[in-house]
């Protein structure tokens, strides 16, 4: 089981949608994919969430396992683009789907019910113990309405 924020404090968070949003339903809950994030027709909405296509994920997420062979640390972007499927060494799109909501989370535009914060506190919290919990509830939330262009 993961641990997420309550119903009623928001209606977006995991629990939120678990719940089938019936405290509020008049809020419209957001996420962009990751397809919508990678592609460079979108490298402009990654400015307003204050990280970069180069930051590393490792550096961002505060974990150390997603690097290559050679020990250099993946950047975001190429967590989404080279691991998605099969590379990820955690779980199998566990880095693809925490990239997208981590940009869904930080973007101002995005209604997605966690600060970027939260957002890397789930994953830290998680992404041992429950990758494949953890990579289902990312990719839920990620695949709602994109409010962006």
């Amino acid at each position: 089981t993961l641990s997420s924020r309550p119903v009623w404090a928001n209606q977006c968070s995991i629990s939120g949608m678990m719940s089938g949003n019936l405290s509020k339903p008049q809020v419209v809950c957001e996420g962009c994919t990751p397809g919508y994030w990678k592609v460079p027709p979108h490298f402009d909405s990654w400015a307003a969430t204050g990280f970069n296509t180069t930051d590393t994920f490792n550096a961002v997420f505060g974990v150390t396992q997603y690097v290559r062979s050679n020990g250099t640390p993946y950047t975001l972007l190429e967590v989404m683009v080279e691991l998605n499927g099969n590379g990820d060494p955690i779980s199998p799109n566990l880095g693809f789907h925490a990239v997208a909501a981590l940009l869904n989370a930080a973007h101002p535009d995005v209604n997605f019910g966690y600060t970027a914060g939260e957002l890397i506190t789930l994953f830290q919290n998680n992404y041992l113990t429950n990758p494949a919990g953890l990579k289902d509830s990312l990719e839920m939330l990620n695949e709602r309405e994109c409010p962006l262009n």
